[in-house]
């Protein structure tokens, strides 16, 4: 008995696999168009002629596309070498913050020059600046200036530092601390330096600060700090201080991390930081591996250039002729 059903099983498992070598066979015949079989099958020579075009330009494409990753394959490496490191000890981030506060509206009304006026209709203007006012009304003596494109004319035109009011940096900044893990107390950042004159979104003077930064310090060098350090900032925008045409949108502060060898323009690669929000920045850093070079030779090149420029410069102006 156990034989027979031995044999019986066998025999099951060999006309199952029989039955669908068979239902194979006949599916590949039904769904091959232009197998070499086919072409030879063909009842007449057009079927034939069709078939093998078919046949050839498949071939064809086969061959191509396969021909087309080898060159690429062949071309480029396929290995990368990607290496994730986290040090313990990084280089200390830089960072530039900036608002349309450059020329507040305080400083620029305290200048005997500068034309401000009361406001004429209190409450009109409460309802339009609510920024201004307390219950609908004003700051006694707030004033405003009577001109906007005198205002905008003055301000973008005098360009340099002296001439701007000096804004101190705990205007804006009450405070910035550098907390590192374990039981260290935190440490005060450094004084921030003041920034060259950066464009913003608003035609109107801005007000920049750049953190961390030795850019026009040649003689400086780039701190060191623990990767888990954390670096706090309290930041303080006085509303009431804009002048009246900038729009609330504009009244914010705008934070731009970068290389402290170098300037950055938060108001285009930076983030906007809203009054009564709180944020926090993830920072990375990423090295980049350069190939070496003698800077030495390429600065008293340049050196030599600006030389001869202005040796070209005083001999043609020697040459033209002056009026008295």
């Amino acid at each position: 008995m156990k034989r027979d059903t031995r044999t019986r099983e066998k025999f099951k498992k060999k006309a199952y696999w029989n039955r669908f070598m068979t239902h194979v066979t006949k599916t590949l015949e039904n769904s091959t168009i232009a197998g070499i079989p086919q072409i030879v099958s063909a009842n007449n020579s057009f079927r034939k002629l069709i078939r093998a075009a078919v046949f050839f330009s498949c071939l064809f494409g086969f061959c191509y596309q396969f021909w087309t990753f080898m060159e690429l394959y062949w071309a480029y490496p396929i290995v990368l070498d990607v290496q994730v490191k986290s040090p313990s000890v990084i280089t200390i981030p830089s960072f530039t913050i900036c608002d349309h506060n450059g020329y507040t509206l305080k400083s620029y009304c305290s200048v005997a020059k500068h034309e401000c006026v009361p406001v004429k209709n209190e409450t009109e203007f409460c309802i339009m600046k609510r920024r201004y006012c307390h219950r609908r009304k004003l700051p006694e003596g707030f004033r405003i200036p009577e001109n906007e494109s005198r205002l905008i004319y003055e301000t973008m035109n005098e360009r340099e530092m002296d001439e701007i009011p000096y804004i101190p940096q705990d205007y804006n900044i009450k405070m910035c601390e550098m907390l590192t893990a374990g039981d260290t107390l935190p440490a005060s950042c450094r004084k921030a330096r003041r920034a060259p004159y950066t464009k913003g979104d608003i035609e109107i003077r801005t007000n920049c600060l750049m953190f961390n930064s030795i850019w026009k310090l040649p003689d400086a060098e780039v701190d060191k700090i623990p990767s888990t350090a954390v670096i706090n900032l309290l930041l303080l925008t006085n509303k009431t201080d804009y002048f009246p045409f900038i729009d609330d949108q504009f009244i914010a502060m705008y934070i731009d991390f970068h290389s402290p060898t170098a300037l950055a323009n938060p108001f285009l690669n930076g983030f906007v930081m809203y009054p009564g929000m709180r944020y926090k920045y993830y920072i990375k850093e990423t090295e980049l591996a350069l190939k070496g070079g003698n800077l030495t030779q390429y600065f008293f090149a340049f050196k030599v250039v600006i030389s001869e420029l202005k040796l070209a410069c005083r001999k043609e102006l020697s040459q033209q002729p002056h009026f008295s």
